[in-house]
């Protein structure tokens, strides 16, 4: 299984995350998000590859997020588990059982509340470059169009726990009313991200809306 199994971390350097979300301390926030994620997907023993914006390849989320799935079978794996840095819940449990699912041939799905995933688990045979570019990307009904095309696919899927993933500051207040099993480290950081900075407010208006936005992963932004 670690031979044929490689997990693909799609994240931004937390420089680059910080732009692109407007936390007061973004940096320092999504430095200790990408070692969190970093450090469990290590425990797993299996192969990894981080691909920040510096390796990404595509001019659209859809094409660099492909392209990096696709990089990594093309390096000979037969299965993938995709990660981002903005799931503070993320741990070695929901790891451990897109593995073990993998070894059963079965499809796995790390939902989010927005209608995205978290975490996505599949094999080589399942993987087709245009359908994925065509899928409704950073979009509410992402899981959903996804599911409909795993199951054309024959895929036996399984569903992770539902979490939330870290996009804007009302995910913030999520996480600091609700009793969630996250790293000290990044509860404080979270704590102090509660603000956001007049620059930033500032910033947000000179680009009167024009902003790109490079999400980690498939969190939706439009309804």
């Amino acid at each position: 299984m670690n031979q044929k199994t490689a997990i693909l971390i799609f994240a931004q350097s937390a420089a680059e995350e910080s732009k692109n979300k407007y936390f007061s301390n973004g940096i320092q926030l999504f430095s200790a998000l990408n070692e969190h994620v970093i450090s469990k997907v290590k425990k797993t023993g299996l192969s990894y590859y981080l691909i920040t914006e510096k390796e990404q390849i595509g001019n659209s989320f859809a094409e660099r997020f492909t392209n990096a799935i696709r990089f990594i079978f093309d390096k000979g794996f037969s299965n993938i588990i995709t990660v981002g840095n903005d799931c503070p819940e993320l741990n070695s449990l929901q790891l451990s059982q897109a593995i073990l699912n993998l070894r059963e041939s079965k499809t796995t799905i790390g939902p989010t509340l927005d209608g995205g995933f978290y975490l996505l688990a599949f094999h080589k045979k399942q993987f087709d470059k245009n359908a994925f570019l065509n899928l409704p990307w950073q979009k509410k009904s992402l899981r959903k169009e996804l599911v409909k095309y795993l199951e054309l696919k024959n895929a036996c899927i399984t569903n992770l726990c539902f979490y939330n993933d870290l996009d804007s500051f009302d995910d913030i207040k999520y996480y600091l009313s609700h009793k969630i099993n996250i790293s000290k480290e990044v509860l404080l950081l979270l704590q102090t991200s509660n603000t956001i900075s007049l620059q930033n407010i500032k910033s947000i208006f000179l680009e009167k809306s024009f902003i790109t936005f490079h999400f980690n992963k498939g969190s939706p932004i439009v309804s």
